[in-house]
């Protein structure tokens, strides 16, 4: 399965794009901002192609699989620079801690982007992630840093 980010809307603080699976849009994602030195927790990652694979431990896994029953989170492998990138529910740019966080729409709160429905948009990703690696399919995403010709509506 491949999954691709393509930036939707940036600023110095958020990065917000949309994210398709085999070329279908299926959700928003929420990252921190473009920062050309890295700053712990505050920086979205490189673009670049990486694998998902399952997490089975730490402090998100453990929250979400309490709350949710999740079997696992996903985490993407091998970013540059960075260890620990999950993708996982969240509203807010605080809450990103570098990983990337899933909703089924845009919104602002307090003068910055944010997204809403977190939690359904990451039971769609996480099924989706889930069957793949029960048909034994790899999973991959595509950071895109190019802007999309996706068109918010106010």
């Amino acid at each position: 399965m491949e999954f691709k980010t393509k930036i939707v809307i940036e600023t110095e603080r958020a990065t917000i794009s949309e994210l398709s699976a085999n070329g279908i849009f299926v959700c928003f994602v929420l990252e921190d901002g473009y920062k050309e030195i890295k700053v712990r927790g505050e920086t979205r990652i490189p673009a670049g192609r990486y694998e998902i694979v399952d997490r089975r431990e730490g402090k998100i896994f453990e929250k979400q699989k309490r709350k949710f029953g999740f079997p696992f989170i996903p985490w993407i492998k091998n970013v540059p620079n960075y260890e620990w990138i999950l993708i996982h529910i969240g509203n807010y740019v605080s809450e990103t801690l570098g990983c990337l966080l899933v909703g089924e729409r845009i919104e602002m709160a307090d003068g910055n982007y944010c997204i809403g429905n977190s939690t359904l948009a990451f039971k769609k990703v996480f099924a989706l992630i889930e069957e793949a690696f029960n048909n034994g399919e790899d999973v991959f995403i595509e950071i895109d840093r190019s802007l999309s010709k996706f068109e918010v509506k106010k």
